[in-house]
């Protein structure tokens, strides 16, 4: 996968007006849309970071309330936090590299480095202190190493035990 991708395409009317919630996102909170911008760079630039992984809304629901939370939870802190958000086609692919099994998921990252995820929607004060914890946490390894894992096929010799 390239850098960069194509952005979602909205395909019906609950995709259409989701879509308008992200470009909320990015318009009134300064949201980078992931799809649209270098990853990598965004993801390797210094200070705090949060990014929402989002899936299909009319799947996984809860992408609503976690869209409409994530900013304001964000400019609650003290702490200037740079949001991101991933559409479907490219949060498929970048989520490996995190681990995290549940959508939608909030990956918090410092300069790079995980500290940790939040995974589905929480009520608010839960939210808060949540986020809070996590910005706090030192930096570990992400559950995932980042590379797929297929599993062998039958006609294929292993060598593992």
């Amino acid at each position: 996968m390239s850098e960069t991708t194509t952005p979602w395409a909205p395909t019906n009317k609950v995709h259409a007006q989701f879509e308008t919630l992200l470009q909320g996102m990015a318009d009134r909170h300064a949201f980078t849309d992931l799809n649209a911008t270098g990853f990598d760079a965004f993801v390797s630039a210094p200070g705090l970071a949060a990014i929402l992984f989002v899936e299909d809304p009319a799947r996984h629901p809860e992408v609503w309330d976690v869209a409409v939370v994530l900013p304001e939870v964000l400019a609650s802190l003290r702490a200037p936090v740079r949001g991101g958000f991933a559409r479907p086609d490219a949060a498929a692919q970048w989520h490996l590299r995190y681990g995290f099994t549940r959508w939608p998921a909030v990956v918090f990252l410092r300069a790079g480095e995980y500290i940790g995820c939040i995974e589905g929607m929480r009520d608010w004060t839960d939210y808060v202190e949540r986020v809070g914890a996590m910005l706090a946490r030192p930096v570990s390894r992400a559950p995932s190493v980042g590379i797929p894992v297929r599993a062998e096929s039958p006609r294929s010799s292993s060598t593992c035990g």
